[in-house]
């Protein structure tokens, strides 16, 4: 990490709640963890595939009767921006489900594990959450002609303005880990699922975008605000009630700091795909500082795509390249498909990593003998081994038409227009080409005759037809 992130880093690397309900035998249980591998990806795998709950009265709304509960207070929940108790039987009539993640940015439909996780719902005045709307979370601006503390009469300590939504400052923490868990968790790796980005450029936060915000903000509230005894038990209970998994960054808060580091954050975020459709794939590298200085980057290799140019606050073809962070900049690298087909199998490296799943550096991914493209060009599975195939035909020639050199007799057979002949210790391969109009009155247009030497042991021999 460069030196105009230390601050942060430092700030963030410092945070640590020891206090925690499961016992630590469960959790290094749960969280085992390939540290050879990124934190993000194994923390991804870790809690993704979680039971979905459904989103209806008897299914997420109990549940966070249960989850938010007011301690000590019988069928009463805390709602998250009033902090107000109200009576748990009052749902629909007074309080509602509140999306952290707001539904607009890319949660899909109400069948989907996004819309419906746990960590992410929370129990809110109906009035308040219309004041909220989907609007990101950030420190509300006193300047803008929109502000207003309080956001609601309803929820005097929390404030807003024209775009962003400040909660109170006892459930910031949670808020945003309940953000980061969301980033992690849903990363688009299976069908229908979203992959949900946090970020600090606000011109990518739109409705129907999977981006929300604010990163910077977010990561300062989580350090403000530490892990407090109710969320504990919250992520407690979602895990052995409900949807079995957990949110990592309440068991380790001190991970937030190790996965946004990993990010290159603040320094750099996210790696966003797009554009695939158009033939093309450009990767937008989004990169923010808190003091200047000159920031080494470098264009990712990605299997099946060759580096093209930058684009942004950056230019050119050089993949690694310098770039002056004197303020907040957005660099993209673009990629185009890899067309190359160093393996001479007839298909390019794009269409074997991305299409094929084969591998583009051998001509036969199997082993078994058949090129990759010479499978594909028949419509068969080049990841697929046919060497068992090859096996029984070796094993068994005569049913599929080959002739080895101590079946042919003295005399000759036909095997379609070819007569195959053995003379002595030599063969003889002579066919007809004949030519019609009709497909019904052949006539003849050419005879060939082709001399072998025979080889002892097994001899195979076949016309083959080509170009």
């Amino acid at each position: 990490m460069n030196s105009s992130c230390s601050i942060w880093l430092c700030l963030l690397l410092s945070f640590a709640v020891t206090a925690t309900a499961a016992d630590q035998e469960t959790l290094d249980n749960y969280y085992e963890i390939d540290t050879e591998k990124p934190l993000r990806d194994e923390l991804h795998r870790i809690i993704d595939d979680h039971t979905i709950i459904p989103y209806t009265k008897v299914g997420t709304v109990d549940a966070m009767k249960v989850l938010d509960a007011t301690p000590g207070e019988v069928d009463k929940v805390i709602l998250i921006y009033s902090r107000r108790k109200e009576y748990a039987s009052g749902y629909s009539e007074i309080w509602n489900r509140e999306h952290l993640w707001p539904n607009s940015y890319g949660l899909g439909t109400s069948s989907r594990a996004s819309y419906t996780d746990l960590h992410n719902l929370r129990p809110a005045d109906w009035n308040v959450n219309s004041s909220r709307g989907n609007k990101f979370f950030d420190n509300s601006d006193s300047s803008d002609a929109n502000y207003a503390k309080p956001a609601n009469e309803e929820a005097p300590e929390a404030s807003r303005d024209t775009d962003s939504w400040e909660p109170p400052d006892e459930i910031k923490g949670n808020v945003a880990r309940a953000v980061f868990y969301m980033d992690v968790r849903y990363s688009g790796d299976v069908e229908k699922e979203p992959d949900l980005i946090i970020t600090n450029d606000l011109s990518l936060v739109a409705i129907n975008s999977p981006y929300f915000a604010k990163l910077r903000t977010l990561l300062q509230w989580h350090v403000d605000d530490p892990v407090d005894d109710a969320e504990i038990l919250r992520n407690d209970l979602i895990h052995t009630e409900y949807q079995g998994n957990r949110n990592p960054f309440v068991d380790y808060p001190e991970w937030v700091a190790t996965i946004y580091e990993e990010d290159g954050l603040p320094g750099t975020s996210e790696l966003i795909v797009y554009n695939e459709t158009e033939g093309a794939r450009s990767i937008a590298s989004i990169r923010y500082i808190t003091t200047g200085g000159n920031e080494p980057v470098k264009a990712d290799t990605i299997a099946g795509y060759t580096f093209k140019q930058w684009s942004g606050d950056i230019t050119g073809e050089e993949a690694e390249q310098t770039l002056e962070m004197d303020t907040d900049k957005t660099i993209t690298a673009i990629y185009d498909h890899d067309t190359s087909d160093n393996d001479k199998d007839g298909l390019t490296a794009y269409e074997e990593v991305l299409t094929h799943k084969t591998d583009p550096e051998k001509e036969d991914t199997t082993g078994d003998g058949f090129p990759d493209g010479e499978l594909v060009g028949k419509g068969m599975d080049p990841t697929i081994s046919y060497a068992p195939v090859m096996e029984i035909i070796k094993a068994n020639p005569a049913i599929h038409d080959l002739f080895n050199a101590d079946s042919i007799q003295d005399t000759h057979f036909r095997l379609g227009g070819v007569i195959i002949e053995k003379v002595g210790d030599s063969f003889q391969l002579n066919f007809t080409i004949e030519k019609s109009t009709d497909l019904k009155v052949w006539t003849e247009h050419e005879k060939h005759s082709v001399k072998m030497d025979a080889e002892t042991g097994m001899q195979f021999l076949r016309v083959r037809v080509g170009k």
